[in-house]
C-alpha cells in the first residue's frame, strides 16, 4: 500500500481547520451526510462491550502510533475502574488513532479532547464514532497539540468543568520515545497547571512498561538504568514540577480480548507482564 502523507488526506465532513487545529465538535454533518468516507487504511478495529460499539480505523503503515496499543486498552479500563465512567473530563496526549479518548467518551465521560501533532486519523475516527459519544452524553473535540509548544495552549481545552468533576490528562505508551520525554513532561505540567488555575482537581495517568530493574519502587527512588523509560521520565517529570502520586500495576490485555475484533497492532505484552499506570500531580511546592 502506498504510504499516504498527512496533508494528502481530504478534510472529514463535520470538521474544520481552526488555528491549525482540527475542530471536530460539529460532526453532525458526518451523520446527516451518511457515513464518513474512510481514508486508505489497513484494518478497522471494532470494540464492543455493554453499551459501546466503536469502529477505529488503524494505519499501521504510518507507524505503530496509528494502531491500538495494549496500554490504551489497559488505561481505559483503569480510568473507568478508578474514576467511574462519568465524573471526569479527559485530555488525551498523543492520541494517534483516538481509540483511548473515544472509548472513554463512549463510556460516558463529560468531555474528551483528542490531541496530537497530526490529527487526520483521529478526526476520521471521531467522525465515524460521533453517535457513540453523543449517545453517551459526551462532547468530543480534536486539537493539534505539539508538546511544550507555546502556540498550542488553549484555555477552552478544559471545557466547562463541573465542581465535582476531575480533569484527567491521559496518555498510552508514550514514554518509550525517549527524545520527547522532556517535552511530554512539560506538556503534562502545563495541562495540570491550567486545571489548577481554574480551581479544578487534575491528575495525569500515563501507561508504561515496568521499571527495567526488578524490585525497584519508583515512589522511593527511580532506578539508574539509562534505558529504563519509566524511571528516566520520572526524573524529567520531577524537574518539570510534577510529583508521582502512585503507581498501579494493571494486567496487560490479551490480543484475543473478547471485546476486540481485528486488533492490528504489535502487542508486545502477549505474556502476563503487567503494565504500569503512573499517577502524576503538580508538585505541592509549585
Amino acid at each position: 500500500m502506498q504510504k499516504l502523507r498527512h496533508h494528502e488526506w481530504p478534510q472529514p465532513r463535520g470538521a474544520h481547520l481552526s488555528r491549525q487545529r482540527w475542530i471536530c465538535h460539529d460532526t453532525r454533518a458526518a451523520r446527516e451526510g451518511g457515513a464518513a468516507p474512510l481514508p486508505p487504511h489497513d484494518t478497522t478495529l471494532r470494540h464492543v462491550e455493554d453499551g459501546v460499539d466503536l469502529e477505529i480505523v488503524q494505519r499501521a503503515d504510518l507507524g505503530n502510533e496509528y494502531g491500538v496499543w495494549p496500554g490504551a486498552v489497559a488505561l481505559a479500563d483503569h480510568v473507568s475502574a478508578t474514576f467511574g465512567s462519568k465524573n471526569f473530563r479527559a485530555f488525551e496526549l498523543g492520541c494517534g488513532s483516538g481509540y483511548l479518548g473515544l472509548l472513554l467518551a463512549a463510556r460516558g465521560a463529560k468531555h474528551v479532547t483528542l490531541s496530537d501533532a497530526h490529527l487526520n486519523l483521529a478526526a476520521w475516527n471521531l467522525a465515524l464514532n460521533y453517535d457513540a459519544a453523543a449517545d453517551a452524553g459526551c462532547s468530543v473535540d480534536a486539537r493539534r497539540v505539539r508538546w511544550d509548544h507555546e502556540d498550542d495552549v488553549d484555555g477552552f481545552d478544559l471545557g466547562v468543568v463541573g465542581p465535582r468533576e476531575t480533569f484527567l490528562v491521559v496518555g498510552a505508551e508514550l514514554l518509550h520515545i525517549l527524545d520527547s520525554q522532556a517535552d511530554l513532561a512539560r506538556e503534562v505540567y502545563r495541562r495540570l497547571l491550567s486545571a489548577a488555575t481554574f480551581g479544578r482537581d487534575g491528575v495525569a495517568l500515563l501507561t508504561t512498561a515496568p521499571c527495567a530493574r526488578p524490585r525497584v519502587t519508583p515512589l522511593k527512588k527511580p532506578c539508574d538504568i539509562g534505558h529504563c523509560a519509566c524511571c528516566l521520565f520520572l526524573r524529567r517529570a520531577s524537574s518539570s514540577g510534577l510529583a508521582l502520586d502512585r503507581v498501579c500495576a494493571v494486567a496487560a490485555p490479551r490480543r484475543k480480548d473478547a471485546r476486540l475484533e481485528n486488533a492490528d497492532v504489535r502487542w508486545e505484552n502477549e505474556h502476563d507482564e503487567a503494565i504500569w499506570v503512573l499517577h502524576l500531580r503538580l508538585r505541592p511546592d509549585d
